[in-house]
């Protein structure tokens, strides 16, 4: 975990004084080998949930154009974000994230590729979780968001890591991107379906 990443962390709890967070199940998050964390994306904080639901660093993939601020783009890489691209394939960024992962480390992924400002309580999911998780050999865990309100606590539900071993020895393709894409959003539909009996 980087010194800077730390301290945002720690900046973070600020954050929570205002939006206080009910997090559920973080056993679920493997404490040690490859993971990425499958979010849902409701706004620009959604980061310090996740950050929170484990102590060990997640290295978010971030739009490209964040990184357009060179002192906000030293900020990012300096807590471990990298940027990707959107509506193209971006083989860097894919590159990458899998070398993270066969590292060991956290991806966190937003599959939805942008904030909802929709009715929809999830939008259309991206191929690249699916992706990741099976190139960089990773468990896949789905986090769902519930509504951020102040000084109410946002639950933040975590799902059962996904079986993904009916993949694991097949060459991934269209088909098997596909297909496990619509066991993510199974699963995450589950977990929305919880939080709707929360509230």
């Amino acid at each position: 975990m980087t010194l800077l990443y730390r301290i945002g962390r720690s900046i973070a709890y600020l954050v929570r004084l205002y939006y206080p967070l009910k997090i559920m199940n973080r056993e679920c998050i493997p404490k040690q080998g490859p993971v990425v964390l499958i979010i849902n994306h409701r706004i620009w904080y959604d980061v310090v949930p996740v950050v929170h639901s484990l102590r060990r660093q997640v290295f978010f993939i971030s739009k490209a154009e964040n990184f357009k601020n060179k002192l906000f783009a030293w900020f990012l890489t300096s807590c471990g974000c990298f940027p990707i691209h959107r509506g193209t394939a971006d083989l860097p960024a894919m590159r990458y994230g899998i070398s993270l992962l066969k590292e060991g480390k956290v991806l966190g992924i937003f599959p939805e590729g942008t904030r909802n400002r929709t009715d929809q309580t999830l939008q259309t999911f991206h191929e690249g979780a699916s992706l990741f998780a099976l190139n960089g050999k990773a468990t896949a865990v789905p986090i769902f968001l519930g509504d951020f309100r102040a000084f109410h606590r946002t639950p933040v539900l975590i799902g059962q890591p996904l079986d993904l071993s009916q993949w694991r020895d097949r060459p991934v393709n269209r088909v098997i991107l596909n297909e496990v894409t619509g066991l993510i959003v199974h699963e995450m539909q589950n977990l929305v379906e919880i939080y709707e009996k929360m509230a």
